[in-house]
């Protein structure tokens, strides 16, 4: 049994958890839940009494960590963690750094699950999408979308008296 284990599960233990062995050292364990500080930690657990471990953060700063909602943590064959997340796939450079660095290696993958949709009613040209834990994004024509905000997205009306105005 573990002691003072984090609750890197959050309020969603059911929807996102993820458990890795480190391949070289089976006493670290990697773990991964839901959202913020601490959904991405890292525990080197010291055989003996009661199995105490000495957990640590490795959910990254805000912005250069990987996207809350962790579903899955595995092993490259160079032994680099890897987290399969709401946002794609991000890899661990060194979890023995003080301040984690994540690299994103999602590159182009188009994995954006859209829950709504809506046209601008001034601009036919323009689209907002909700998008599952993505926030709600807008589409102008170009290549990409820009999100205009964070969070969950969902349904998604644009007023007709103000297309400035999201819902």
């Amino acid at each position: 049994t573990l002691v003072n284990t984090p609750n890197f599960l959050g309020s969603q233990g059911n929807y996102d958890s993820a458990l890795a062995v480190d391949p070289m050292n089976p006493n670290i364990v990697f773990a991964a839940g839901q959202g913020g500080a601490g959904s991405v930690v890292a525990g080197v657990i010291t055989p003996g009494v009661n199995n105490q471990a000495a957990w640590a953060d490795l959910s990254g700063s805000t912005g250069s960590g990987p996207h809350a909602d962790h579903h899955a943590l595995v092993f490259n064959s160079a032994c680099q963690l890897l987290d399969a997340n709401d946002g794609g796939i991000f890899m661990l450079n060194d979890p023995s750094m003080l301040t984690p660095v994540w690299s994103d290696l999602n590159g182009n993958l188009q994995i954006t699950e859209f829950n709504g949709i809506a046209l601008d009613p001034t601009n036919p040209s323009v689209g907002y999408g909700g998008s599952q834990d993505n926030g709600t994004e807008i589409d102008t024509g170009t290549l990409g979308w820009n999100q205009t905000a964070g969070g969950d997205g969902g349904v998604v009306q644009v007023d007709p008296t103000n297309a400035n105005i999201v819902y």
